[in-house]
């Protein structure tokens, strides 16, 4: 839609969408199925939730034009996101109608990138875009429930094979957040950090990087264990092609 590219506010993009579904708010909301109230705070610059924008994107909608005004309102539904800059991503090709039929889920990605140093908490003004990961593919290969699933982009060389400079780290935020020795995304220190975790005898947790040029490790003791904020455990990731 021309002019579309130069809408300026996230909530000025909900009102060119409405537009663009033709509809009353109320109308349009029952469509994505939201409030009619939930639908007025989006046009006045709210973040929506991963639901409403699997909902959008099921309509034809450029989830990332809409939360950060880059690229074109409408999506090219049949473009693969092999095509987006990384390989490896299990959700080819996408379509509007997969969306619909819940084949696809949109996991809803975060500007915020995990490194050995400084960072921000994940936060949902954060949010910026969603990638399509099959749903089956979630279930079967990574035991995962879409709903407790974020991504971020990690930093940094210290974690090499898992955690890969500019690679896409697929976090399971789900409760417990700790579940055995692994790799996790956490805080600490207002740090925002991707490390291995491992609880040792004495209850503390032993903080280590993969990489083995760099063997130093890091012990948290228990009683400062209640510092430290786990954001998620790294269960896949996505390198750049």
């Amino acid at each position: 839609m021309a002019g579309a590219s130069r809408v300026k506010t996230r909530g000025e993009r909900f009102v060119l969408v409405r537009k663009h579904l033709g509809g009353t708010q109320h109308e349009v909301a029952t469509r994505v199925g939201v409030s009619k109230n939930t639908w007025q705070r989006y046009e006045k610059g709210d973040v929506p939730t991963g639901a409403t924008l699997l909902a959008l994107a099921a309509e034809g909608i450029d989830t990332h034009w809409l939360l950060t005004g880059e690229g074109s309102m409408l999506r090219e539904v049949t473009k693969g996101f092999g095509e987006s800059g990384f390989s490896d991503l299990p959700a080819l090709p996408l379509s509007a109608g997969a969306l619909r039929e819940r084949e696809y889920v949109l996991v809803p990605r975060y500007d915020v990138r995990a490194a050995a140093g400084g960072g921000a908490v994940v936060e949902e003004q954060n949010l910026v875009g969603a990638f399509a990961f099959s749903r089956e593919w979630l279930h079967r290969t990574l035991h995962a429930n879409p709903a407790d699933l974020l991504l971020i982009e990690a930093k940094g060389d210290s974690m090499p094979g898992i955690a890969d400079d500019g690679s896409l780290l697929l976090l399971d935020k789900s409760e417990p957040k700790f579940r055995g020795d692994g790799a996790y995304v956490f805080v600490v220190d207002d740090l925002l950090l991707v490390k291995n975790l491992r609880v040792i005898l004495d209850g503390s947790l032993e903080v280590t990087s993969s990489d083995e040029h760099q063997s130093t490790k890091d012990v948290i003791a228990r009683r400062d264990l209640d510092k430290v904020r786990i954001v998620g455990r790294v269960i896949w990731k996505g390198d750049r092609a």
